[in-house]
């Protein structure tokens, strides 16, 4: 029994041995391409959407009693505090 069991491992590993492996396609080579890198300025913008909150807030109103019925100022005109 010893010897059909080394017959049958030496036939297999003949058998094997005389296997070739199955040939490739043979690929072309890939097609290469480049580009040449060159300076050039751009403008970088960006656009975000979003709220503002602000550091110090002053409210306005006259010190008088009564109804304001004439602004004696322009809107945004610089005034001068009274000292």
């Amino acid at each position: 029994m010893l010897r059909r069991f080394g017959s049958v491992i030496a036939l297999s590993a003949a058998l094997t041995a005389c296997n070739k492996a199955p040939e490739q396609p043979k690929m072309p080579p890939p097609v290469v391409t480049f580009i040449t890198v060159q300076e050039e300025p751009v403008q970088l913008t960006a656009e975000l959407p979003g709220r503002t909150s602000p550091f110090a807030v002053s409210e306005v109103r006259p010190q008088i009693n009564g109804i304001v019925l004439k602004p004696l100022t322009q809107e945004f005109a610089r005034v001068r505090g009274a000292a």
